[in-house]
Order: C-alpha cells, then sequence, then structure tokens
C-alpha cells in the first residue's frame, strides 16, 4: 500500500485532486463575497423598508403561537358602574404576554442569594425586548408604573423613597408573579397551579387556610385588581379606547 502512494501516476492524480479542490475553493468565496456584495445592501434596505410588516409578523406569530398553547385573555362582560377599569385593563402590556414567558423573564436573573428581592434595573433588562414592553424604559409610562408600583417595591418611608431613585430599588417577585396570574395570557389551570407553587413552597397535597403566604397572597390580588388598577386608570386612561374600541375619552374617576 505503501509503494502504491510513490507511484508518479497516484502521485499526480492526488495533485490534481488538490487543484481542483483549491480551485472550487477559490470559485465559491468569490462567488459568496460578489453574491454578499451585492445582496447585502438590498437585504438591509429590505429589512429597513418592510421594518413594521416584519414586526407586525413577529407579533402576529407570538399572539398564534399562544392560541395553539391554549393561553388566552379570558374576556369579561361586566355591566357594573366601574366596567370602564374593565375596559381599561384590556390595555394592560401583560395581555401580551403569555404566564410561562412573565416568569421566564421574571425569573430570569434571580439568584437565591436575593432572597425574592430583585433590582428594578434587573427586570427593566429582561423585559425590555419584549415587544410588549418597549416603553417600561420610559419614565411615566403604563408599562413602568404598573410594573413597579409601590405595592411590589421594597417597604420605604417617604423620606427613603423620595431620595432613593427607582432603578436602585428592589421588587418583590411573587408580588410580581401575582401581577401576572392576573393579566397574562394563560389557561385556569395553569393559573391555579401556579398560584399554588407560589403558596405552597413545598408543594404539599393539602393547603390550609391558616398558611401565611395564602392569607398573605389573597388580599393581594384584590390589592392589584382594585387599588393600583384605579391609581392607574387616573394617570393613564385617556391613552386608553373606550368601550368597544372606540375612541371616546373614558370617565374622569
Amino acid at each position: 500500500m505503501g509503494g502504491c502512494s510513490t507511484r508518479p501516476e497516484v502521485i499526480a492524480a492526488r495533485n490534481t485532486s488538490y487543484e481542483w479542490m483549491q480551485a472550487a475553493a477559490t470559485y465559491t468565496s468569490e462567488k459568496y463575497n460578489a453574491t454578499k456584495e451585492y445582496l447585502g445592501p438590498k437585504i438591509l434596505q429590505a429589512q429597513i423598508d418592510y421594518a413594521p410588516q416584519l414586526d407586525q409578523a413577529h407579533i402576529n406569530y407570538d399572539i398564534a403561537r399562544m392560541y395553539s398553547n391554549g393561553w388566552i385573555n379570558e374576556s369579561v362582560v361586566d355591566t357594573t358602574q366601574i366596567k370602564f377599569i374593565t375596559e381599561f385593563e384590556k390595555d394592560l402590556p401583560l395581555r401580551n404576554i403569555s404566564l410561562t414567558e412573565y416568569e421566564r423573564r421574571l425569573k430570569k436573573l434571580v439568584t437565591p442569594a436575593m432572597n425574592d428581592m430583585v433590582p428594578v434595573k434587573v427586570i427593566v433588562e429582561c423585559f425590555k425586548d419584549h415587544w410588549a414592553f418597549f416603553d417600561i424604559i420610559e419614565e411615566g409610562s403604563l408599562t413602568r408604573e404598573l410594573m413597579f408600583d409601590k405595592l411590589f417595591l421594597e417597604e420605604l418611608t417617604n423620606e427613603e423613597a423620595d431620595d432613593e431613585k427607582l432603578d436602585k430599588r428592589k421588587c418583590s417577585v411573587p408580588m410580581l408573579m401575582l401581577l401576572g396570574l392576573l393579566y397574562c395570557r394563560s389557561n385556569r389551570k395553569q393559573r391555579a397551579e401556579k398560584f399554588y407553587e407560589l403558596v405552597e413552597i413545598q408543594l404539599t397535597d393539602r393547603l390550609v387556610n391558616s398558611d401565611p403566604e395564602f392569607r398573605a397572597y389573597v388580599p393581594f390580588l384584590y390589592e392589584i385588581s382594585y387599588k393600583l388598577m384605579f391609581r392607574l386608570y387616573v394617570r393613564h386612561h385617556d391613552k386608553t379606547p373606550g368601550e368597544n374600541g372606540q375612541s371616546m375619552k373614558q370617565p374622569e374617576v
């Protein structure tokens, strides 16, 4: 076998094959560079020209994926005197993210050493690239005031709260999860399971009504859906469409 590899015809065939391979590599590289040079600017321009359509396609895909998983926004027929709050809630950013994705982002950079208290700037970094949360970086925006309301922040005195910048404060992960349970796209089974995980960390078979987390979290759900929503409504209802998508201004509180 060793002798055959030194025969002139074998060496010539090997050299020829190598030359062909080199020529093919050079040709392919030249064509690739030429194609890149020609199509590159056109692709970049197309991304600019069709950016709104591409963004909308991404949004449509995201919503369709949530529907396919059975994660929906349950419709509520509200005929009470405060039905305008129900209409206002339909415009919350959490209505456009699944509970699964919300939890993933919320806990993305959480470590045991944080003891369920995460800096505001960490939450911002985890959510700002989601299409429903782009305005979380904007001061005074609905999303920012929703996610970082005083209900979810660490408790400080009035003087301390005034002196401390929002980005340096911390949020409670369990309390923000309760917010997600109320408004994120999901289904009833998943909401119940996630609430049980929050209340009963050990996942025992029974949950007693004297459980401290249970007794603390249930009233907090009412705090979110009533007190928080009214506070946000007062500041942002002018930006919210009226009932059934009408452009009329919603009532003052």
